[in-house]
Protein backbone atom coordinates (compact mmCIF):
# COMPACT_ATOMS: atom_id res chain seq x y z
CA UNK A 1 0.00 0.00 0.00
CA UNK A 2 2.92 2.42 -0.53
CA UNK A 3 1.31 3.84 -3.21
CA UNK A 4 -1.60 4.79 -1.20
CA UNK A 5 0.08 6.10 2.05
CA UNK A 6 2.56 8.27 -0.81
CA UNK A 7 -1.14 10.01 -2.14
CA UNK A 8 -2.28 10.38 1.24
CA UNK A 9 1.47 12.26 2.41
CA UNK A 10 1.17 14.27 -0.38
CA UNK A 11 -2.37 15.36 -0.65
CA UNK A 12 -1.95 16.11 3.31
CA UNK A 13 0.72 18.11 2.31
CA UNK A 14 -0.84 19.63 -0.35
CA UNK A 15 -3.66 20.55 2.04
CA UNK A 16 -1.44 22.64 4.48
CA UNK A 17 -1.99 25.91 3.77
CA UNK A 18 1.39 28.11 2.88
CA UNK A 19 2.17 30.73 6.09
CA UNK A 20 0.98 34.12 5.31
CA UNK A 21 3.65 36.76 6.86
CA UNK A 22 2.33 36.43 10.55
CA UNK A 23 3.42 34.58 13.61
CA UNK A 24 -0.44 32.85 14.02
CA UNK A 25 0.09 31.66 10.54
CA UNK A 26 3.85 30.21 11.07
CA UNK A 27 2.99 28.67 14.23
CA UNK A 28 -0.55 26.62 12.42
CA UNK A 29 2.21 25.73 10.16
CA UNK A 30 4.51 24.75 12.31
CA UNK A 31 1.53 22.79 14.31
CA UNK A 32 0.71 21.24 10.82
CA UNK A 33 3.68 20.02 9.94
CA UNK A 34 4.85 18.24 13.41
CA UNK A 35 1.32 16.62 13.28
CA UNK A 36 1.74 15.78 9.51
CA UNK A 37 5.02 14.09 10.55
CA UNK A 38 4.06 12.12 13.59
CA UNK A 39 1.22 10.45 11.55
CA UNK A 40 3.71 9.91 8.34
CA UNK A 41 5.71 7.95 11.36
CA UNK A 42 2.53 6.12 12.51
CA UNK A 43 1.57 4.96 8.67
CA UNK A 44 4.78 3.62 8.05
CA UNK A 45 5.37 2.11 11.57
CA UNK A 46 8.57 4.29 12.65
CA UNK A 47 6.34 4.25 15.97
CA UNK A 48 5.89 0.84 17.12
CA UNK A 49 3.44 -0.68 19.49
CA UNK A 50 5.04 -0.68 23.14
CA UNK A 51 7.44 2.05 22.86
CA UNK A 52 6.63 4.69 25.15
CA UNK A 53 6.53 8.18 23.28
CA UNK A 54 8.03 11.36 25.02
CA UNK A 55 7.06 15.15 24.14
CA UNK A 56 10.69 16.06 25.21
CA UNK A 57 11.86 13.41 23.21
CA UNK A 58 9.93 14.10 19.83
CA UNK A 59 10.34 17.80 20.33
CA UNK A 60 13.99 17.18 20.36
CA UNK A 61 14.32 14.74 17.42
CA UNK A 62 11.91 17.28 15.41
CA UNK A 63 13.54 20.51 16.28
CA UNK A 64 10.64 22.20 18.03
CA UNK A 65 9.60 23.21 21.04
CA UNK A 66 6.97 21.10 23.03
CA UNK A 67 4.16 22.96 22.46
CA UNK A 68 3.16 21.77 18.96
CA UNK A 69 4.23 18.14 19.75
CA UNK A 70 1.63 18.27 22.55
CA UNK A 71 -0.96 19.66 20.31
CA UNK A 72 0.11 16.66 17.82
CA UNK A 73 -0.30 13.80 19.97
CA UNK A 74 -3.85 15.19 21.57
CA UNK A 75 -4.79 15.25 17.43
CA UNK A 76 -3.79 11.93 17.27
CA UNK A 77 -5.12 10.41 20.87
CA UNK A 78 -8.41 11.66 19.76
CA UNK A 79 -8.19 9.86 16.31
CA UNK A 80 -7.79 6.68 18.62
CA UNK A 81 -3.82 6.71 17.12
CA UNK A 82 -2.22 6.60 20.15
CA UNK A 83 -3.14 6.42 24.24
CA UNK A 84 -2.18 9.68 26.42
CA UNK A 85 -2.53 8.12 30.07
CA UNK A 86 -0.26 10.48 31.96
CA UNK A 87 2.74 13.31 30.46
CA UNK A 88 4.70 10.23 30.57
CA UNK A 89 2.99 7.29 29.26
CA UNK A 90 1.68 7.90 25.55
CA UNK A 91 1.46 4.69 23.76
CA UNK A 92 0.02 2.90 20.53
CA UNK A 93 -2.56 1.13 22.29
CA UNK A 94 -2.77 -2.50 22.08
CA UNK A 95 -4.54 -4.41 19.09
CA UNK A 96 -7.58 -6.59 20.34
CA UNK A 97 -9.45 -9.22 18.71
CA UNK A 98 -12.25 -6.35 18.47
CA UNK A 99 -10.29 -3.55 17.61
CA UNK A 100 -8.61 -5.76 15.09
CA UNK A 101 -12.02 -6.45 13.36
CA UNK A 102 -13.36 -2.87 13.14
CA UNK A 103 -10.01 -1.75 12.03
CA UNK A 104 -10.57 -4.34 9.37
CA UNK A 105 -14.43 -4.68 8.09
CA UNK A 106 -13.76 -0.05 7.70
CA UNK A 107 -10.30 -1.04 5.78
CA UNK A 108 -12.20 -3.19 3.90
CA UNK A 109 -15.21 -1.14 3.21
CA UNK A 110 -13.59 2.22 2.72
CA UNK A 111 -10.49 1.36 0.64
CA UNK A 112 -11.09 -0.45 -2.36
CA UNK A 113 -14.30 2.28 -3.01
CA UNK A 114 -11.89 4.83 -2.50
CA UNK A 115 -9.83 3.28 -5.04
CA UNK A 116 -12.90 2.75 -7.18
CA UNK A 117 -14.51 5.80 -7.15
CA UNK A 118 -10.35 7.71 -7.62
CA UNK A 119 -9.70 5.64 -10.63
CA UNK A 120 -10.92 9.58 -12.89
CA UNK A 121 -9.12 11.10 -10.25
CA UNK A 122 -6.21 8.95 -9.30
CA UNK A 123 -4.03 11.80 -8.01
CA UNK A 124 -6.69 12.82 -5.79
CA UNK A 125 -8.44 10.66 -3.04
CA UNK A 126 -11.98 11.23 -1.72
CA UNK A 127 -11.63 9.12 1.55
CA UNK A 128 -8.57 9.96 2.26
CA UNK A 129 -9.12 11.50 5.89
CA UNK A 130 -11.23 8.00 7.46
CA UNK A 131 -8.30 5.89 5.03
CA UNK A 132 -5.94 7.94 6.98
CA UNK A 133 -7.29 7.49 10.59
CA UNK A 134 -7.43 3.64 10.01
CA UNK A 135 -3.86 3.87 8.79
CA UNK A 136 -2.87 5.41 11.75
CA UNK A 137 -4.29 2.66 14.27
CA UNK A 138 -2.59 -0.40 12.51
CA UNK A 139 0.50 1.02 10.42
CA UNK A 140 2.28 0.28 13.76
CA UNK A 141 1.87 -3.54 13.71
CA UNK A 142 2.38 -3.81 9.83
CA UNK A 143 5.95 -2.78 10.54
CA UNK A 144 6.18 -5.10 13.20
CA UNK A 145 4.74 -7.84 11.48
CA UNK A 146 6.55 -7.97 8.45
CA UNK A 147 9.82 -7.77 10.62
CA UNK A 148 8.65 -10.60 11.78
CA UNK A 149 7.29 -12.78 8.90
CA UNK A 150 8.42 -10.91 5.89
CA UNK A 151 6.46 -10.19 2.82
CA UNK A 152 7.97 -12.63 0.24
CA UNK A 153 5.29 -15.55 0.95
CA UNK A 154 2.56 -12.94 -0.32
CA UNK A 155 0.87 -11.83 -4.31
CA UNK A 156 2.29 -8.53 -4.58
CA UNK A 157 -1.50 -6.30 -5.17
CA UNK A 158 0.28 -3.56 -5.81
CA UNK A 159 1.36 -4.69 -8.73
CA UNK A 160 -2.14 -6.10 -9.58
CA UNK A 161 -3.82 -2.31 -8.74
CA UNK A 162 -1.04 -0.41 -11.14
CA UNK A 163 -1.98 -2.92 -14.20
CA UNK A 164 -6.31 -1.91 -12.98
CA UNK A 165 -5.07 1.14 -12.98
CA UNK A 166 -3.42 1.19 -16.40
CA UNK A 167 -6.81 -0.80 -17.92
CA UNK A 168 -9.12 1.96 -16.66
CA UNK A 169 -10.53 -0.73 -14.67
CA UNK A 170 -12.43 0.14 -11.30
CA UNK A 171 -13.18 -3.31 -9.99
CA UNK A 172 -10.19 -4.83 -10.54
CA UNK A 173 -8.58 -1.84 -8.77
CA UNK A 174 -11.14 -2.40 -5.84
CA UNK A 175 -10.82 -6.18 -5.71
CA UNK A 176 -6.95 -5.79 -5.77
CA UNK A 177 -7.05 -3.21 -2.69
CA UNK A 178 -9.42 -5.70 -1.22
CA UNK A 179 -6.87 -8.29 -1.60
CA UNK A 180 -4.10 -6.67 -0.02
CA UNK A 181 -5.82 -5.47 3.29
CA UNK A 182 -7.27 -9.59 3.68
CA UNK A 183 -3.45 -10.27 2.61
CA UNK A 184 -1.76 -7.62 5.00
CA UNK A 185 -4.29 -7.78 7.94
CA UNK A 186 -4.55 -11.47 7.76
CA UNK A 187 -0.44 -11.44 8.95
CA UNK A 188 -0.84 -9.08 12.01
CA UNK A 189 -4.29 -11.48 12.76
CA UNK A 190 -1.76 -14.83 12.90
CA UNK A 191 1.20 -12.70 14.02
CA UNK A 192 -0.20 -13.08 18.00
CA UNK A 193 -0.32 -9.25 18.17
CA UNK A 194 -3.92 -9.05 18.41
Amino acid sequence: MIALKTLLREERLDSVPAPEDGPEDDAILLHNTVYDELCWRMITGRITPGVTLSTRGLAQELGVSQMPVREALARLAAERAIEIRSKRRITVPPMTPARFDDLLRCRLLLEPEAARLSLDFIDRQRLNQLIETLWLQFGPYMRVVYGRFGTAQLVDQHQVALAAIEARNPDALARAIHRDIEDGMGLIGRSGLV
